[in-house]
């Protein structure tokens, strides 16, 4: 087992022994306590509205990280806000804005809408955030929606 590397788990680390970890994966994830490796992803949402009226022109910051990552999913969902939520058609812009924490937006990198609908759906995107970087959403133009969530997906860089 300890001449040529081969994909023998035999001396694998385990509860009960201290042995060699698994085999890289070649992805950017960590080991976990059960051996099998996590994508190191996390996600951030923004709720805008509280379901009393059609949303104004609203924005919201939060820090992106402490460590450099990628911007790589965004998810928005139009309700009337109740307690048993439906859907609502609207057409709107959500604004992406990626700056220092003491600075001003500056010009957006991505704009999102939703025309005559009440969802949508960015799966590809590769926006790359350096360390420490804030991200500023702000929404625009909504004439039904009572609540909009719009949901971030980061993945580490």
């Amino acid at each position: 087992e300890l001449a040529s590397p081969t994909d023998v788990t035999t001396l694998d680390a385990s509860t009960s022994a201290h042995g060699f970890m698994p085999k890289f994966p070649n992805t950017k994830t960590w080991l976990r306590g059960d051996k099998s490796w996590q994508t190191n992803k996390w996600g951030y949402e923004v709720k805008f509205g509280d379901g009393s009226g059609v949303i104004s022109n609203q924005s919201d910051t939060s820090r992106a990280g402490i460590k450099a990552c990628t911007l790589t999913k965004v998810v928005i969902r139009s309700t009337d806000g109740a307690a048993s939520p439906a859907l609502v058609a609207d057409t709107l812009t959500v604004t992406l804005y990626i700056h220092d924490y003491n600075a001003e937006e500056g010009t957006a990198v991505d704009t999102f809408s939703l025309s005559s609908a009440s969802s949508y759906l960015e799966g590809s995107l590769s926006h790359s955030i350096a360390a420490d970087k804030w991200i500023t959403l702000a929404v625009s133009g909504a004439s039904a929606s009572k609540c909009l969530v719009v949901s971030l997906e980061f993945e580490a860089a």
